[in-house]
């Protein structure tokens, strides 16, 4: 895709001017996300992408409420009206599709999980949810489908008091604004740093210590909009093309390119190495229009092109990737994942084409408005009920099987939760030398080994990853149904002593099983 297609053309936000360097910068959060997601190797520090896009939303939005107060023609029903147009279109098809996908890729456990995730992702939640279930790089965030929906999660609670924040201090004190944002902004960001000693998760997931990257687009556009510029004295224009302009927009993209490379999931994040990505984003943004890398680089047609339909691409990527792995067993290929990151952006195309911008640009709110709104919730209840009853399509057998772990956690403390999951991926009905071990059941091993045909259950451990079944109290709520774990002692040693423990494991259960009917 090298520019918008006829019919496509940029549409200028309302109460601001269209820049498409801003689209430009867009696309190179999104592309750092994909390329990050999708080979995590080649771009360490594509992450950071999503604290781009934090500061360009800030940034933006900002401009728009700021303008619309100072003429005279702000609303909260519109603002929030606008919202639902941008975001829920693309949002509720995507959650529709992995529901759908999901039924026939997932097993009974994994669908639950999903249903969970489309529930806390149609409220903008999502954050919350993973906050409290897992650390964003840890290798079970890689099977979570809508992992990726935390970001939006952030932002919309962010918006739900912003704008109120913007219009009661207009109407009040006006010129407190600047340093309103400001105190806001060196609030939310030294609760990051105190989190990220405390609790890194929470750090990366609370909108409390990620708002400062927002509040930092939003300052910007305070300082950069002709209503409120007189607000902070003697700032530059960067309506025109000047040397400061250019110097700070070059700084701007040596500094974005040096988070790319020299961040990666080992660095403590967000952190103090966020303000990386996020000053480098308000130099460029900062630098206006016509800096020589707004207008050579940023603009060009293919950088905004993709910034065009950056939200939707933000969208697919991820759950396809995550269910394409679901179905073949393992990451795959890198041709094959080429291949899923080019359907994503056709499907991100179509999807800006034929339903964002027709909603966004066309209905009357009074019309589109409810009804997304009801498809979202019926979305967020239809996510419920799959967590609860968890319908898919898997094998009967197989399901069994996953179906017995969930209901074996039952009764376990919370303590032992992140144990009882780890045992349960690496189980040795599952194949150790697949990269995600839960999606290659083994054909060899008997049915006996997850069929609850027997009144006793039997557990075969190898090595020390279960030493805590035969002490903790929780044991006894396992169900009357028969248990055959191989877990080698070491994992350097699996290629060894697989074969040896699933001979065993299959014997043990057949024999025991031959016990049982006696």
């Amino acid at each position: 895709m090298h520019a918008p297609v006829a019919g496509s053309k940029p549409v200028p936000v309302v109460g601001t001017a269209y820049r498409p360097d801003i689209d430009g910068l867009r696309a190179v959060a999104v592309m750092s996300v994909v390329v990050f997601h999708a080979f995590p190797h080649v771009l360490r520090g594509g992450f950071i992408g999503v604290d781009i896009f934090f500061v360009i939303s800030g940034f933006l939005i900002t401009s728009i409420i700021v303008a619309d107060l100072a003429n005279g023609s702000f609303r909260v029903r519109t603002f929030y009206a606008r919202r639902v147009k941008r975001i829920f279109p693309a949002l509720i098809v995507v959650l529709l599709a992995a529901l759908l996908l999901g039924c026939f890729l997932l097993y009974t456990d994994e669908y639950k999980e999903l249903g969970k995730q489309v529930a806390a992702s149609a409220g903008f939640a999502a954050n919350l949810l993973f906050w409290k279930e897992a650390n964003y790089f840890d290798l079970a965030a890689e099977t979570k489908p809508l992992l990726h929906l935390w970001s939006l999660g952030i932002e919309e609670q962010y918006y739900i008091l912003w704008p109120l924040l913007l219009w009661l201090c207009w109407r009040t004190r006006k010129r407190a604004l600047p340093y309103l944002v400001g105190l806001l902004l060196v609030g939310s960001f030294l609760l990051n740093i105190k989190a990220m000693g405390t609790s890194p998760t929470e750090a990366f997931y609370s909108p409390l210590t990620r708002a400062w990257e927002l509040f930092a687009g939003g300052l910007l556009a305070i300082a950069s909009s002709p209503y409120t510029r007189p607000l902070f004295g003697a700032v530059p224009d960067a309506g025109h093309r000047s040397p400061i302009s250019d110097r700070l927009a070059a700084s701007g993209i040596v500094l974005l390119a040096a988070s790319l490379i020299l961040i990666s999931r080992n660095t403590p994040f967000p952190g103090w190495a966020a303000l990386l990505p996020v000053a480098a984003t308000c130099m460029l943004v900062g630098a206006g229009p016509y800096s020589w890398v707004a207008r050579r680089i940023l603009s060009h047609p293919f950088l905004v092109g993709i910034g065009l339909i950056s939200y939707p691409l933000y969208l697919w990527h991820w759950p396809l990737l995550v269910l394409t792995r679901a179905w073949m067993g393992e990451a795959g290929s890198a041709p094959l994942r080429s291949g899923v990151i080019a359907l994503s952006a056709g499907l991100a195309w179509i999807t800006y084409r034929f339903l964002e911008r027709p909603i966004r640009f066309g209905q009357s709110p009074l019309r589109s408005v409810p009804l997304l709104c009801g498809a979202s919730a019926t979305l967020a209840g239809i996510g419920a009920l799959t967590m609860t009853y968890g319908w898919t399509f898997k094998p009967g057998d197989l399901n069994s099987y996953a179906a017995y772990f969930d209901s074996f956690r039952t009764g376990v403390s919370p303590a032992r939760e992140e144990l009882v999951e780890i045992n349960q991926n690496q189980c040795n009905f599952y194949n150790f030398e697949s990269a995600l071990p839960t999606r290659v059941p083994r054909d060899g091993i008997s049915p006996d080994c997850y069929t609850s045909h027997s009144r006793r259950a039997v557990l075969l451990s190898f090595g020390a990853s279960l030493p805590w079944l035969t002490e903790d109290a929780s044991v006894r709520y396992v169900p009357a149904a028969r248990l055959c774990v191989g877990v080698p002692s070491t994992p350097d040693r699996s290629d060894q002593t697989d074969d040896r423990l699933l001979r065993d494991v299959q014997l043990l259960c057949a024999v025991d099983n031959q016990r049982g009917r006696s």
